[in-house]
């Protein structure tokens, strides 16, 4: 099915100063005094992070979600979106339309309850099912190609994942939240290695992981209130548990920026959090979004190519979009 974007869209009047006012916040010492009335604003790259758009609402019909969660962009950016209460895998391209993918049930070509999607260079498309703990690989127009998984504690095998990414050479990284592990397999599926992170204490229903371009791994260890990172062989480099003023609770997201900032999407605090390299709170985006309502269980978010980022507001069944600008781009009235 097709379908316009803008017959579904909502635009936020990019950016509104109310809207800033609202979900901007820069490292400060006490975030209690500045949860009921956020005044101060965070600069990047000359700009002002705000919400530019939202998009769709709940609903049976493309465009519209049920609970969305991952989110990917291909290399031709196209966004993908798990509209994982719908079953379905929605795919908005660059034009403006909007496609699903998929169905419920447990068949071919069908999912249940999709967590997570992600695209390689070849525009393939993988993905994880938390209600069928699998992945499906489909061909860029949604063709069925293949399973790979099933339920169970083997290697290979997925109890409820809820997130995957791939890594530089093409691999396939699964969150096996169920399993408490990291498990790798190529892109054929074919299982390779698994990690536990016993060194850090093991993982605890981890929801989300990330692989950079330097072979870093970030798993969201949910579970733990905690980030684990690694490097590329899966040895753990460290942990990170926020910071005093704004520990994290439940982040079920995380990944770095191209300053290499750390952005955490916590589902608890109904939040996403900026840290800087050194570990200091740079920004926090909710819960309150103004005219926009609030944040509702925050998960799967990822970055465009122009620095945009798009997040998946689950529980209010709707995807936003922020990005910074610079004050000579903003509308005033």
């Amino acid at each position: 099915m097709r379908r316009d974007r803008f017959d579904f869209l909502e635009i936020a009047e990019a950016p509104q100063a109310p809207v800033e006012e609202e979900i901007l916040l820069p490292s400060i010492n006490d975030l209690s005094s500045q949860s009921t009335a956020p005044t101060a604003r965070h600069h990047a790259s000359g700009g002002r992070l705000a919400l530019l758009e939202t998009i769709g609402e709940a609903g049976q019909e493309i465009g519209r979600f049920s609970s969305p969660s991952g989110l990917c962009i291909d290399g031709a950016e196209n966004l993908y979106v798990a509209d994982t209460m719908r079953h379905r895998i929605q795919k908005i391209t660059p034009r403006d339309e909007a496609y699903g993918y998929g169905g419920v049930g447990e068949g071919a070509g069908q999912f249940r309850m999709p967590s997570d999607v992600v695209v390689d260079p070849r525009l393939f498309i993988y993905v994880l099912e938390m209600g069928n703990h699998r992945i499906t690989k489909l061909t860029q127009d949604g063709t069925y190609m293949c399973s790979i998984g099933g339920r169970g504690e083997g290697f290979g095998r997925f109890r409820s994942p809820e997130a995957v990414c791939m890594d530089r050479f093409n691999n396939l990284l699964v969150a096996d939240t169920g399993n408490h592990l990291i498990q790798v397999l190529d892109a054929r599926g074919r299982f390779m290695e698994q990690y536990a992170f016993e060194r850090a204490g093991g993982l605890r229903s981890p929801r989300g992981v990330w692989a950079g371009p330097d072979g870093e791994i970030i798993v969201a260890d949910t579970g733990n209130g905690r980030l684990v990172h690694a490097d590329g062989s899966g040895t753990v480099t460290g942990v990170f548990r926020g910071v005093e003023q704004c520990p994290l609770r439940a982040p079920v997201s995380a990944c770095r920026d191209a300053d290499h900032s750390i952005w955490v999407v916590d589902a608890e605090h109904h939040a996403i959090l900026k840290f800087a390299v050194d570990g200091a709170l740079l920004a926090r985006v909710g819960p309150m979004l103004g005219p926009n309502g609030n944040l509702c269980s925050p998960s799967g978010m990822v970055f465009a190519p122009n620095g945009d980022f798009y997040v998946a507001d689950t529980g209010n069944h709707r995807l936003l979009r922020f990005g910074y600008r610079s004050a000579r781009n903003r509308r005033t009235g």
